[in-house]
């Protein structure tokens, strides 16, 4: 062979070493494809979930109660660090506490429920390989696990419970392992019964899935046959039987199953599995899906928006996939299973936002296995017609893909999962830093020894910090509501032993719908020092302020006799510092002051002349009542005042509540309906409260001292029909543009009497019809902060604390000057030098709220009881003939001592 035919040969093989080579690669792709494709779509479902997920969503209070219970377990051998009511059965926790152990500790990946996340992280990649593996197997179709596996994965709703650590999610993951070892081909014994461990271990994480025994059961039937699929049934429901069991075992042991009071139970006041689990079953009873009110259909309602493809796309394929049972057995035993779990959520009764969780796989397989195997079908039929119609079965493929995205991302576009201000919140926001924030700062400037209550998310931060700092006396609010042994063996059942609250939105939400008096009072008293907001989820620090006006209830009935007496006659209000005259004002505030201190008689006396005489047609109260021409008193000015109004229909709203008379509700209405249609405007798309009809024409104007955002919420709980919170909105907008406005309260820390708005850019302006006094703050403005630290007191809204904080002459000119003059400009320079008993009443709203809380009750001691005055003739303050000063200086005892009771919530 010559040279070069050898080299020739040599090239020649070298081309055929790598032409098999590439053969055997494109075989190995090919048969490993869709093992590659199903890797992808994990690695992209682990993508969207692992991005950001220590910082978004908010750590929740849930999240911080398991990693405490998994902490105390590790560190006490207890089942929890406050008293174990068997809420729910530990196997959650117990995984929590062993993931921790193996993972080095509760702060050795960064925090503690960083370190929960990230095994939920793990348990939603499993659980993401799962809905694929048992799709494929159910529907044959790869085609259809993947519209479930990205259904699943990328929903929006998903993803924003997935990162979470809760039971709901470690269940699911084992209620999926528990069905996929069954679906797996051939199964054998010993799948089976690893199918039953974890199940079993599915229901003592979350006891909800054990309603899926009957379905399961009947997936290990279908899966055997002959003389083993007996032996498999009764072999695998032992098994899960069995595990469950040491649930109720544990009660018995610890003499904890059946509640005091039985024969078995004893007379010993004890916590009881049973106990628990009927007062569970009672919570919020309802009908359920009989009933289109009940709470599960106000949740579907909910999780339309949130979830609109895996709850309508999903049930439509659920229904479907019943309906194939003969033929699709197993497929159909899925869809039983979503069935049984949609059954024990419509029983009726409480239905929490993240109960939707374990049906999002189930739900997911049905809808993907329903539009494979259908799309698969149109392709089998269309290939027999020709390449173009197998064509165009691909671009349908593709269309379906596509339009699964779609509505996977209407997910992303609802208020009701934090994506309100940004649809890509769940790989951007930073809300969960602010927990790490918060935390470092209670511990570095509040004693450990203080008494606070806080949020559960926090809780492991004052107890376990890796610095060893703790806080014995932090504790969760629900605990200081519920668990005597927190509420009365720490805090002596008495609010002002508490030294500290932490605030979150879920626990101020929690709050307004506990109505437990001890927080109401402790949340109306406290005062802010430090919030932390990085995106939509603030957690605020406040000081207890503890008030103690001596005698405030004495001095408010004794002095609203008096006031009855020298002012009111046969239901009239006669200012008799004013000539005689009566405004709508007048009779609101005597109406206030009358529902306040329950004086029915009173009340209807004032009412009825109010409304023989000032009430017009459109339901609005005149606002001058004087002396005619004629002589006669009659009414002067037909114009409605638009504090007074609202004012007046506040009362009736809370008459109706005390004295149970729907009738003043009605009237209320009246009121409220004349209020909305010609007191308010609209503003740049935003209804405005202006000062009467007669400032609603060209660029609005309004008073700040009416805007009164607490009655507002009222309103919008009595007539739903109409959107009162819009004002709650544009009150608080307002008041913010006040703040940073130069020419009104910033850097004066000043609130004017009289603003306009442009009505086309909707920003503040002066009003020059009132001249100088407009923009003072004096006679009018002094009513504003007293205001809104009544909406602090009852809704507490943290725009209260900020606008307040804003409003802080008050406060700097008394430190300043040991006195607060009667007027100031709107630099915050002296305009009237002398004193007023109703700047410093008005005022004590804002006082309440300073850097130095003790203020409020200074200024209250020496400029407004010492100004008060008991004889025969009457108890008052200042001048006895000064109206004005009369109902401020109540209205300033009852806020300083919370005798304002927000009656509605009664």
């Amino acid at each position: 062979m010559t040279p070069r035919s050898h080299a020739i040969t040599t090239v020649s093989g070298q081309a055929d070493e790598m032409t098999g080579a590439a053969q055997s690669a494109s075989g190995w792709l090919a048969r490993h494809a869709e093992l590659l494709w199903a890797i992808a779509l994990v690695l992209l479902a682990a993508l969207a979930h692992g991005y950001n997920m220590f910082h978004f969503p908010y750590f929740e209070s849930d999240e911080g109660t398991y990693m405490a219970q998994a902490w105390s377990l590790i560190n006490h051998r207890q089942l929890a660090p406050y008293t174990y009511w068997y809420d729910h059965a530990p196997g959650g926790w117990v995984q929590l506490a062993l993931w921790v152990q193996f993972t080095g500790g509760m702060y050795s990946l960064g925090g503690p429920l960083v370190t929960g996340r990230l095994l939920m992280f793990l348990m939603q990649v499993g659980a993401v390989a799962m809905v694929y593996a048992i799709t494929r197997r159910v529907s044959g179709s790869v085609m259809a696990a993947t519209i479930a596996t990205l259904a699943f994965s990328l929903s929006g709703y998903g993803l924003y419970y997935h990162r979470r650590i809760l039971l709901d999610n470690i269940a699911t993951f084992w209620m999926l392992a528990s069905l996929a070892l069954l679906v797996w081909p051939k199964p054998s014994l010993s799948r089976i019964w690893l199918s039953a461990a974890a199940l079993g271990i599915s229901i003592l994480s979350k006891e909800l899935t054990i309603f899926l025994i009957p379905a399961l059961a009947c997936v290990v039937a279908c899966q055997t046959k002959g003389a083993q699929r007996w032996m498999a049934v009764i072999g695998w429901v032992t098994i899960v039987c069995c595990l469950f069991s040491l649930y109720p075992l544990l009660a018995f042991l610890k003499g904890e199953l059946l509640p005091s009071g039985t024969t078995a139970g004893g007379i010993d006041s004890h916590v009881s599995l049973i106990g628990s689990l009927a007062y569970q079953s009672a919570r919020e009873r309802d009908a359920g899906l009989l009933s289109l009110h009940s709470g599960v259909w106000s949740a579907i309602r909910t999780w339309r928006q949130e979830e609109p493809l895996l709850l309508v796309g999903g049930l439509a394929a659920m229904l479907a996939s019943l309906v194939m049972l003969p033929w699709r057995r197993t497929l159909g035993m899925v869809a039983l299973m979503a069935l049984s779990l949609w059954l024990f959520i419509g029983r009726g009764g409480v239905t929490l936002p993240f109960y939707l969780v374990p049906l999002l796989p189930l739900q997911a397989i049905c809808l993907g296995a329903v539009l494979g195997m259908a799309l698969d079908a149109m392709r089998h039929g269309l290939a027999r017609m020709g390449a173009r119609a197998a064509q165009a079965a691909t671009l349908g493929r593709v269309a379906a893909v596509a339009a699964c995205l779609w509505c996977i991302s209407l997910s992303y576009h609802n208020p009701h999962l934090e994506f309100r201000y940004d649809t890509l919140s769940l790989w951007r926001s930073k809300q969960a830093d602010v927990h790490a924030a918060a935390a470092a700062w209670v511990r570095a400037n509040i004693p450990h020894d203080a008494k606070i209550v806080i949020d559960q998310s926090m809780w492991l931060d004052l107890h376990a910090a890796p610095d060893g700092q703790a806080f014995p006396n932090a504790h969760y609010y629900w605990k200081v509501s519920d668990d005597p042994a927190i509420r009365n063996g720490v805090f002596g059942g008495d609010w002002r032993s508490i030294d500290y609250i932490i605030t979150t939105n879920q626990m101020l939400g929690d709050a307004s719908r506990m109505h437990d008096p001890l927080l109401d009072q402790a949340l109306a008293a406290a005062i802010p020092l430090k919030t932390f907001d990085m995106g939509a989820w603030p957690v605020s620090v406040y000081m207890m302020h503890s008030p103690s006006v001596p005698q405030a209830a004495s001095i408010m009935r004794d002095s609203w006799a008096s006031y009855r007496s020298a002012f009111i006659e046969g239901g009239r209000v006669i200012d008799r510092g004013a000539g005689g005259k009566t405004t709508s004002e007048g009779q609101s505030y005597a109406m206030l002051r009358a529902i306040f201190i329950d004086d029915r008689a009173t009340f209807d006396q004032v009412w009825g002349w109010t409304k023989a005489n000032l009430q017009q047609p459109n339901g609005l109260l005149a606002w001058l009542w004087d002396k005619l021409p004629s002589g006669e008193y009659g009414v002067a000015d037909r114009g409605a005042a638009s504090d007074a109004d609202q004012d007046v229909a506040l009362a009736l709203l809370f008459a109706s509540r005390r004295w149970d008379e729907p009738r003043y509700a009605d009237e209320a209405r009246q009121i409220m309906r004349g209020i909305w249609s010609d007191l308010t405007v609209d503003v740049r798309g935003q209804r405005v409260l202006a000062a009467g009809a007669w400032a609603t024409a060209g660029d609005p104007v309004v008073n700040p001292s009416y805007l009164a955002p607490y009655a507002y919420r009222i309103f919008a709980q009595a007539d739903p029909g109409t959107p009162w919170d819009e004002l709650t909105e544009s009150s608080y907008q307002i008041l913010a543009q006040i703040r940073s406005d130069a020419r009104f309260g910033k850097g004066s820390g000043t609130v004017p009497n009289w603003i306009a708005l442009d009505a086309t850019t909707g920003t503040i302006k002066p009003a020059p019809q009132f001249g100088e006094y407009a923009d003072q703050f004096s006679y009018d403005a002094s009513r504003t902060p007293w205001r809104v630290a009544l909406d602090w007191q009852w809704f507490h809204d943290p725009r209260a604390a900020e606008a307040l904080a804003g409003m802080d002459l008050p406060s700097r000119a008394f430190q300043r000057d040991g006195k607060l003059a009667a007027a100031y400009d709107a630099d915050g320079s002296v305009a009237s030098p002398y004193e007023s008993i109703s700047m410093y009443a008005g005022a004590i709203g804002q006082l309440m709220f300073s850097d130095s809380p003790e203020l409020a009750e200074q200024v209250y001691q020496q400029k407004i009881a010492r100004a008060y005055h008991t004889s025969p003739a009457g108890s008052y303050w200042g001048e006895k003939d000064n109206y004005y000063d009369q109902n401020w200086a109540w209205f300033a005892t009852g806020l300083l001592s919370h005798q304002l009771e927000n009656l509605w919530a009664k």
